[in-house]
């Protein structure tokens, strides 16, 4: 104990929020991008712009999976979502991998989209990483573990909250940082406990499996299956069949019993080829709070209704409920909006306090090692995650469109930028570093809009034509950004030249 209770939560609140504030960083950002994913795809694809969406896309999927997917034991559908309208097929052959099944995206017009990690990409690192199968699910809970508990010791470090809240010393850089910092740990307790008790309690099973696997021969997997809905599984006959060729009256029956338009997401043909072939229809997650997946299953021959999802049990429908939470599918835009900013101000909480304990070494004169350690892993990650996220947007306009393995290559710019940005950081030791490297940002961000005047396509204005929202929103977005960061980049060099002048009449030599 340092003292007393409330110096000891100042200290667990400073240490354990500092030592992995990157890493929590960097989940936080990524994670809140993820709000948006699906706008992100669309603004990463412009051909889109371009396509026709087909007029009866299920049964066109269906006549395209036959000649491109012939012999396969599964075909996919997805049909997206309201905010992200695709018509995507894929097929499984005999032997293959989940990983391996081959993919193609369909419409009325021959205009191809362009092959990109697109918006998803962030929802799957702000979880894995990129380290899927190297633990970056257990770094991200450790990430969500460590914010709770900066949450929690945060309350007791800030006793004065409605003060705290009312207070913007903007005169003062320092006092300013201290106070953002409050206001944004008070504005963000609910959301920040909802986040990370949500990812926490989602994969219990990873984090804690010594319960389960104490009471369950097979561990989680078997308790899973106890409080989980029992899903339709039919083994194939071995009696070779035609594929459907025609599924209007399982759609009309589809329809029947989810009346909400956009009511499918996703299909599934289990064994096209065989006697005993099955489809399974998904429903649109973004109708309820829960994700868990209701699904109809239909007979391929018959095309009779066979099996329906049955409700969870209570712990699974709390998981999917929290699960559910945590995704904000469900979310209309206003909701969402609010969430992305809650998100935003997470992250310059993260970043501010960060930025707070090296200031205080500073004015103290107690930079060490570790104090130069934790201003270029600041500059690395606070500003090299920005630029890496802006070099991949352009990434995604410069590259060429057939290129071969395009989604590798702006995988590649997102790290190596990040990486130079890493290097310069370490190399370029300035005062006026952050002042500078927020302008380069924020002229990036603003012009990136940009760059579609200047292709042949002209996506902004075949946006504009169409009315594409989701499109012209990522664009006004990404200006948006591009003039608040260029406002704090002005905004600091004008409190940079304002100290440098104090210091000169009081006779110090910078």
């Amino acid at each position: 104990m340092k003292g007393n209770f409330r110096r000891s939560m100042i200290w667990l609140h400073t240490y354990s929020g500092l030592l992995l504030s990157w890493l929590v960083f960097t989940v936080f950002v990524t994670g809140t991008l993820s709000y948006y994913a699906e706008e992100l795809n669309v603004w990463m694809q412009p051909e889109r712009l371009q396509q026709q969406n087909a007029r009866d896309p299920i049964n066109l999927a269906v006549s395209t999976l036959k000649q491109e997917g012939a012999g396969a034991e599964k075909w996919s559908i997805n049909l997206g979502s309201l905010r992200d309208q695709k018509l995507q097929i894929s097929w499984q052959l005999p032997g293959q991998s989940r990983r391996q099944q081959q993919r193609q995206t369909l419409s009325e017009s021959e205009v191809e989209s362009r092959d990109t990690v697109g918006g998803d990409f962030f929802v799957h690192f702000h979880y894995a990483l990129e380290l899927r199968d190297y633990g970056g699910r257990y770094l991200s809970g450790i990430a969500a573990f460590i914010m709770l508990v900066g949450v929690f010791s945060g309350i007791f470090t800030h006793r004065r909250f409605f003060k705290d809240f009312f207070s913007l010393r903007w005169k003062n850089i320092k006092r300013g940082l201290t106070d953002v910092h409050a206001i944004m740990g008070i504005v963000t307790i609910p959301f920040c406990f909802m986040i990370c008790a949500s990812a926490l309690l989602f994969y219990l099973s990873m984090y804690v499996p010594t319960s389960a696997n104490l009471h369950y021969d097979k561990g989680y997997r078997e308790l899973s299956q106890q409080v989980s809905p029992k899903s339709f599984i039919k083994a194939p006959s071995g009696e070779p069949s035609a594929p459907i060729s025609d599924i209007s009256a399982i759609i009309t029956q589809v329809n029947e019993r989810w009346s909400e338009p956009n009511s499918v997401s996703f299909i599934s043909y289990q064994y096209p080829y065989d006697k005993n072939g099955y489809l399974v229809f998904y429903r649109n997650k973004s109708q309820a709070l829960s994700r868990q997946s209701e699904t109809l299953t239909f007979d391929a021959t018959s095309q009779q209704l066979i099996h329906s999802t049955e409700p969870a049990r209570i712990p699974k429908q709390i998981s999917y409920i929290f699960l559910g939470l945590h995704e904000a599918k469900f979310a209309p835009n206003g909701l969402r909006f609010m969430l992305f900013l809650l998100g935003v101000f997470s992250c310059a909480l993260i970043a501010t306090g960060s930025i707070l304990w090296l200031n205080q070494r500073i004015a103290s004169n107690k930079m060490h090692l570790g104090s130069k350690m934790v201003a270029w892993l600041n500059q690395s990650v606070l500003g090299g995650l920005a630029v890496a996220i802006m070099s991949l947007f352009y990434a995604n306009r410069i590259l060429p469109t057939d290129m071969i393995e395009r989604e590798a290559t702006e995988l590649s710019v997102f790290f190596g930028s990040w990486l130079i940005t890493a290097v310069v950081a370490a190399w370029l030791r300035s005062t006026h570093w952050w002042s500078r490297f927020l302008f380069l940002i924020g002229a990036g961000f603003l012009l990136l809009p940009l760059i579609d005047l200047l292709l042949p396509s002209h996506y902004l204005l075949a946006a504009i034509t169409s009315e594409n929202w989701q499109y012209l929103g990522v664009s006004l977005g990404f200006m948006v950004v591009g003039i608040g960061t260029l406002w704090l980049a002005n905004f600091l060099r004008i409190r940079q030249v304002m100290s440098n002048e104090l210091l000169k009449t009081a006779g110090v030599t910078i």
